[in-house]
């Protein structure tokens, strides 16, 4: 255990805020959880359309889940390259995010996990801006965990 001692997760989301928040939310809970709190730090943050605030009635469907966030505004991941580079990991929703994301200096040497890998058949829903949140919010709370199993398990 002592290999991810003090590491970082960043969590970026392009859909939606509200997508970036719950990622960054449903990770981070499924971190305290799971007793690894004091070894990973999770932050979030959106590039593009993932950037902002999000709509009511998401922010209602993550209260509703019991998940809190101290600020609902994701910030924009450009604005804030500084917290990339310090990342020891990467999380993203879908494989052609992570492909872009491989390309940005900051992210050089970084583990880069996309969420949708760990939704088997159903990751359509994180790559779907267009897809019911209440079915995206579901998956990615099913993926949370499996997803920290895989940055556990990398222990670098």
């Amino acid at each position: 255990m002592r290999g991810i001692v003090g590491k970082s997760v960043a969590v970026i989301g392009t859909q939606s805020p509200g997508r970036t928040l719950a990622m960054g939310l449903l990770v981070g809970d499924s971190v305290q959880r799971h007793g690894w709190g004091e070894r990973l730090r999770v932050e979030c943050a959106g590039f593009g359309d993932g950037a902002g605030l999000p709509r009511e009635e998401e922010v209602a469907l993550i209260a509703d889940a019991g998940l809190r966030a101290d600020d609902l505004e994701t910030p924009d991941v450009e604005a804030n390259l500084g917290m990339l580079a310090a990342a020891s990991y990467l999380v993203v929703g879908c494989a052609d995010d992570a492909v872009m994301f491989l390309d940005w200096p900051e992210a050089e040497g970084k583990q880069v996990l996309a969420m949708s890998d760990f939704l088997g058949d159903d990751g359509w829903a994180l790559a779907d801006p267009d897809s019911d949140f209440g079915v995206f919010f579901s998956e990615a709370e099913e993926a949370a965990p499996l997803l920290l199993r895989a940055l556990v398990a990398h222990r670098t």
